[in-house]
């Protein structure tokens, strides 16, 4: 295979769509597409000739023993499960589980009480998940990616900037807001079922330095990330929620009906972790960061990660 160069094999993890629903075809267009990009960027030929497995989910699915999938909850609009595929190079499987998890209500949500019902039931659909693909977990390589839909620790979030700004919320009759002003009257935060505001400071608190300054509340995936599991760090700012803006390209756009937060992930078992190569000339062989950072992509920003994995 083209790719392989000393026993070693390139990949990128793209998070492409949040929508699970789509067909296995398109998957592997996906996953070329960029595998072409990328090898045109680093003067590589690029893999030219694949199996395609046509028609949706369940027809690939009886067409190829490589394909799994399983739907576990969620509506029409809002599916929740996922789908793996097994690829086969050098005699070694790689697994790709795309995956989608539950979304939040409404802003409100772990505003009062972290973490929040619906944060519990994403953590209970993955449990679902690693405990269907339980014997996969000790195989070469098994990566997880896409819409983890994780939340940020708005509790402890809120409070924290509560006494920074010596804030506090104005007392009111609806249950259904919280509005925090400091002592000079200054609105510092508005949050209802249909607004999440810090406003003049809404960017910059969430977007300065790549999101660090609210990265340490992002928390929700940490019981996973102790045991088989494991995600290199996040140096990039929230994935969602983005809109168009005027300022769009020098400094990123927020929408203000959500709270920013990481949502697109991608994960890898331990043995994966194990073999990524390090350059001997940098301290990592690794990127995982935006895709397209400085370019609108819809609400949702899509998540990279290039590394390179020896097969020996």
């Amino acid at each position: 295979m083209q790719w392989i160069i000393w026993e070693c094999a390139t990949f990128i993890i793209v998070k492409r769509s949040p929508n699970l629903l789509c067909t296995i075809t398109e998957v592997i267009d996906y996953c070329y597409f960029f595998l072409d990009y990328y090898a045109k960027f680093r003067n590589m030929l690029p893999v030219n000739s694949y199996v395609t497995v046509k028609g949706d989910l369940h027809e690939s699915a009886n067409q190829s023993k490589n394909v799994d999938f399983e739907r576990i909850g969620g509506n029409t609009e809002n599916p929740v499960g996922f789908m793996m595929t097994r690829w086969l190079l050098h005699n070694k499987s790689f697994d790709f589980v795309n995956l989608i998890l539950s979304p939040d209500n409404s802003p409100l949500d772990g505003c009062l009480n972290w973490p929040s019902e619906n944060s519990h039931r994403r953590r209970h659909e993955f449990s679902l998940i690693l405990e269907r693909l339980e014997t996969y977990m000790n195989e070469e390589c098994v990566v997880f990616f896409g819409n983890f839909n994780c939340s940020i620790d708005c509790e402890r979030f809120l409070k924290d900037q509560m006494n920074l700004n010596k804030a506090r919320i104005v007392e009111n009759d609806n249950n259904d807001q919280l509005e925090a002003y400091d002592l000079s009257l200054r609105k510092i935060f508005t949050v209802t079922r249909t607004q999440f505001n810090f406003h003049e400071n809404h960017d910059w608190l969430f977007g300065t330095c790549n999101g660090q300054l609210v990265r340490k509340y992002d928390c929700e995936l940490e019981p996973f990330l102790k045991g088989s599991l494991y995600e290199p760090n996040i140096y990039f700012a929230p994935t969602d929620p983005y809109e168009l803006g005027p300022t769009f390209g020098k400094e990123p756009n927020f929408v203000r009906t959500e709270c920013p937060a990481w949502r697109s992930r991608v994960l890898i078992n331990q043995r994966t972790r194990e073999k990524i190569h390090h350059d001997s000339f940098s301290s990592s062989g690794l990127y995982y960061g935006l895709v397209g950072e400085a370019e609108y992509l819809g609400q949702s920003k899509p998540v990279a990660m290039i590394c390179t994995i020896c097969l020996k």
